[in-house]
């Protein structure tokens, strides 16, 4: 090959080169043109997502699981924390919260919905439901904590300080069974709440309008509504007695551990009599403290 044929390949070399250069040059113009013709979609504005819900009313799909509306939902979804205890698995009275249970053999916890509601949202038990739980419960505990036994039988020493559920079983048993007994015999006037309903009227009729055997011009009356509750005794409400009955209960067990404190001091007082006549001490009184 001679010098002139290997300079002439050269150059066809080079030319190659810079035309593949160009090639490269101008695709990534053209992909730089196409990204800054493409218009940005901007992204939908969530400011009008939370139109329409309701924030009053907690979404019971969402205390289960098992709601799948998301965003779209019309309810209240509560944020779950996440350092949030495990709970346990109270079986809760549907009945009970819906129309009142009657069922007698009844082995679900009576409690109202909102407590229900609250507790499998956040976990916190209140004091209504600790003791609807008590009724029920064959353990010493309510959701984790201890229930006192020191409120079992007299006040608690400790008082507002106590760490532990104040809440007497025997008695909250038995108003579990008078609750029964009053849907078994018709004194059923208890509403899902579990507040005591004042009774409904019967055999009275409202008062007839003036007639005219009465009068000589009667003046025509309307029938005025007539309410059967004004004048009529009013029960109290179902909680103030609840309440009642068990500041009754604690004052009886505080009067009895006066009563056992007494006797203690009796009998110690006659050891001590005793015991000095023993020793010849004749100042004291022969006959004991009764």
């Amino acid at each position: 090959m001679s010098e002139n044929d290997a300079i002439a390949n050269k150059n066809v070399i080079s030319k190659s080169v810079a035309k593949s250069d160009n090639k490269v040059i101008n695709t990534s113009d053209i992909h730089d043109t196409a990204h800054s013709i493409t218009p940005k979609i901007e992204e939908p504005s969530l400011q009008n997502d939370n139109k329409g819900i309701d924030k009053n009313q907690v979404c019971r799909d969402y205390l289960h699981n098992i709601c799948n509306r998301g965003k779209n939902c019309k309810f209240s979804h509560p944020p779950k924390h996440e350092d949030k205890k495990d709970i346990e698995n109270y079986n809760f009275c549907i009945d009970f919260q819906n129309n009142g249970c009657k069922r007698e053999n009844c082995r679900f916890i009576h409690a109202p919905q909102y407590d229900v509601e609250a507790y499998r949202a956040t976990g916190e038990v209140t004091i209504e439901l600790a003791r609807a739980i008590a009724a029920v419960t064959k353990d010493d505990t309510i959701n984790g904590i201890p229930i006192c036994k020191e409120f079992q039988i007299r006040k608690c020493t400790r008082g507002p300080r106590c760490r532990f559920w104040h809440v007497n079983i025997k008695h909250e048993r038995l108003m579990r069974e008078q609750y029964f007994k009053d849907q078994k015999y018709g004194r059923d006037f208890f509403n899902s709440q579990g507040h005591y309903m004042v009774p409904p009227m019967r055999g009275i009729r409202r008062p007839a309008p003036p007639s005219s055997s009465t009068f000589s011009n009667p003046i025509e009356f309307k029938r005025m509504h007539y309410d059967p509750q004004i004048g009529e005794y009013h029960h109290p409400n179902y909680g103030l007695v609840q309440n009642l009955e068990r500041k009754l209960h604690e004052a009886h067990s505080e009067i009895i551990k006066l009563h056992e404190d007494l006797k203690r001091e009796r009998d110690r007082y006659n050891n001590l009599l005793a015991l000095f006549h023993r020793q010849g001490n004749t100042g004291w009184p022969q006959t004991p403290y009764v």
